[in-house]
């Protein structure tokens, strides 16, 4: 969408998927290899860059190959983001993995989206490319994301629940050391089933990640899927 309003400059180059229904991971594979700069980024369709995006990341590549800014809401005055600095492989999923719309990466180093997973590939995508590769953080939204009600590709909180769950099972090894992780993984699964009114199932996910790490903000979590299962049930 929105390709037609760019069609007469003559530096960007089109390319189809072929087909509608490849998902996300695919479409930025056919960009990965139409690329031909020093430099790679990403932009969904529905979001927006400021003015400045690229050439604040550009202004602090020697620091580290892989580049992140910040990103805000479009109708907020300011973001907010992690601040992820050096070898982050062993942290990358303990939170919120940056947007890909507010990452500059060196093409040289970046790698493919994996296409068997359409729900969370950028996170699987994140945790390969933190594995090789430093990172540096600029403190400055420079990415603009818009709020959706409806459903988007891969959007649904069961296709993200069971994904972030099969992400647990492909990379148990990862996980097995990184117990924040898991739990933090786990919770996400949580919230996705609470999404989509699967109560049991998101108070047995909540409980699994206040096993992982017992923290006060999981016991809460979980007290609120309690409680909304029980009002169901009224």
């Amino acid at each position: 969408p929105g390709c037609d309003d760019l069609s007469d400059d003559d530096r960007v180059v089109t390319r189809s998927t072929g087909s509608s229904r490849r998902g996300p991971a695919a479409a930025r594979n056919v960009g990965l290899a139409t690329a031909s700069g020093t430099h790679v980024a990403f932009l969904d369709d529905d979001d927006l860059w400021e003015p400045n995006r690229l050439a604040t990341a550009l202004a602090t590549f020697e620091t580290a190959p892989v580049v992140v800014t910040w990103s805000r809401f479009v109708n907020e005055a300011s973001g907010s983001g992690r601040s992820l600095n050096g070898d982050v492989s062993e942290v990358i999923l303990d939170g919120l993995t940056p947007s890909l719309g507010a990452v500059l990466v060196e093409r040289e180093v970046v790698p493919g989206f994996d296409e068997e997973w359409h729900a969370i590939e950028d996170v699987e995508w994140w945790l390969r490319l933190a594995g090789s590769c430093s990172v540096t953080t600029v403190p400055v939204a420079t990415h603009l994301v818009r709020c959706h009600d409806g459903r988007r590709w891969g959007n649904s909180g069961t296709e993200r629940m069971t994904e972030n769950l099969r992400l647990l099972e492909v990379y148990a090894d990862y996980f097995d050391r990184n117990p924040r992780a898991r739990a933090f993984r786990l919770r996400r699964a949580g919230f996705y089933a609470l999404a989509d009114g699967e109560f049991a199932q998101a108070r047995t996910l909540l409980w699994s990640s206040l096993v992982a790490r017992p923290t006060p903000k999981s016991l809460w979590h979980l007290a609120r899927a309690s409680t909304r299962e029980l009002a169901q049930r009224w």
